[in-house]
């Protein structure tokens, strides 16, 4: 069985032969012209007498002239569409490049500001003191790699067997002004709760582990794009082992994120 040869078109001849169709064209039509202009020159002296050759002949040669600047202008303004064409298309194709470098570049951004921004998280929760108007010391650790902003929270303690899930009681900042927590590094935050009473009876009940003391609460804080997140948490105190553990947080604060 004879395999038949095939042959393989080559983009530079291609290109080649597409550069080369102007001066095709020009060559063949300075080559009709010439002829043209001979046959006219031979009919011209068909003419009687000379002055009807001349005339004969200069008419139909400015005509001819004229034809001929005409079919040189077409090509020129074809030849400039084509470029034109091919400019517009290699400008489309440098605009879909841009667009997605853009979005690469976008998402480079988001993932730069994902890895980067601040990270809190509530490391520590111990006693101040206990009674009847209990104070709890919140330590808060930046895991993050920029600093955080603004940061703020609302807290609150109860006393029963299931943590509550409500919403709660925006009482301002729990240490005064906003603060700033730079990367790597630990805040401390008193919570106070005026609106909060547990006597004795609670206590005993507490220590005897038939009730569970919680602290709950969300603290807010900025990112370096002023992005706001909003660290939810909760814990229930332990008594046997002195320590509070972490139960599940709710969405505390009219804010979802």
């Amino acid at each position: 069985m004879s395999d038949s040869p095939q042959t393989e078109s080559n983009p530079q001849n291609t290109q080649a032969d597409k550069k080369s169709y102007p001066r095709r064209y020009l060559r063949r039509i300075i080559i009709y012209s010439v002829i043209a202009y001979l046959i006219l020159l031979g009919l011209s002296f068909f003419w009687p007498n000379l002055a009807e050759r001349t005339k004969f002949f200069t008419s139909n040669a400015l005509v001819l002239a004229l034809l001929i600047v005409a079919i040189v202008q077409v090509l020129i303004y074809y030849r400039q569409q084509v470029i034109m064409h091919k400019q517009w298309e290699a400008m489309n194709t440098q605009a879909a490049t841009m667009q997605e470098q853009l979005g690469v570049m976008r998402e480079a951004q988001k993932s730069f500001a994902v890895g980067e921004r601040a990270y809190l998280t509530v490391k520590e929760v111990v006693f101040i003191e206990k009674g009847e108007r209990p104070q709890v010391l919140y330590t808060l650790f930046n895991g993050g790699r920029t600093p955080a902003f603004d940061v703020s929270g609302d807290t609150d303690v109860t006393i029963g067997a299931e943590p509550r899930t409500d919403e709660i009681e925006s009482l301002g900042h729990p240490y005064g002004e906003k603060a700033c927590i730079p990367a790597g590094t630990e805040k401390h935050v008193v919570g106070s709760f005026p609106n909060t009473v547990i006597n004795a009876a609670h206590w005993q009940a507490i220590e005897a582990g038939t009730s569970t003391f919680f602290a709950r609460g969300v603290f807010y804080y900025k990112d370096f794009h002023g992005v706001q997140h909003n660290l939810r948490f909760c814990v229930g105190y332990d008594p046997r082992l002195n320590v509070f553990r972490e139960y599940k947080a709710e969405n505390y604060s009219k804010n979802p994120n």
